[in-house]
């Protein structure tokens, strides 16, 4: 055996021990995953945030983008100054920060989600969809969308507190995030 089969064997074996000690050694939550939870609520809702872990395809289907990012669901004052039945009333804010990054590495531009306005909130069990509409700026790259686009349809469906997954209407943003949805994971 000579010395780069041995290199290439101690990586190997090194790549293989990672990925059982990752697999092995990883802490699972089954406190969130019980079966006999009570369906979801407001309450349930404000204060959510977590990661954007996608892959979009191009016209053919093969992989053209990984989008990541982060997200945050909250709730903000509502400073309406004709609301007189509840002063302390709030509204659910979205926002979301994504990088879109070419699969071969070498193109890559940013994203940002604000002015969400809620127009719908449906609960269902365990799973909650919301949709309302929001803003889409853009920067980097080529500028192939408006630098923002306001007013784009969104739905947002968040299950078990565990999955979100954000789709805009598609012709908005003339097919910019392929068609598909935008997945991730709730903290």
């Amino acid at each position: 055996m000579n010395l780069i089969s041995s290199i290439f064997i101690s990586f190997a074996i090194l790549g293989v021990a990672l990925v059982v000690n990752g697999t092995f050694n990883h802490e699972y939550i089954f406190s969130s995953t019980s079966i006999e939870q009570q369906p979801h609520s407001v309450t349930d809702i404000q204060n959510l945030n977590g990661n954007i872990i996608s892959l979009h395809k191009n016209d053919t289907s093969n992989p053209a983008w990984i989008v990541s990012g982060k997200w945050k669901l909250d709730q903000i004052p509502y400073n309406d100054t004709n609301n007189t039945n509840n002063t302390n009333m709030k509204k659910l804010n979205f926002n979301a920060s994504l990088v879109m990054e070419s699969i071969d590495g070498i193109n890559s531009h940013r994203h940002r989600i604000t002015d969400f306005k809620l127009s719908n909130m449906t609960f269902h069990n365990r799973d909650v969809i919301i949709d309302g509409t929001v803003s889409l700026t853009t920067q980097g790259g080529k500028q192939i969308l408006d630098k923002n686009i306001p007013n784009i349809p969104i739905r947002i469906k968040i299950f078990n507190l565990m999955i979100i997954i954000i789709e805009m209407e598609n012709k908005t943003v003339k097919e910019h995030f392929g068609g598909t949805p935008i997945y991730g994971k709730v903290y």
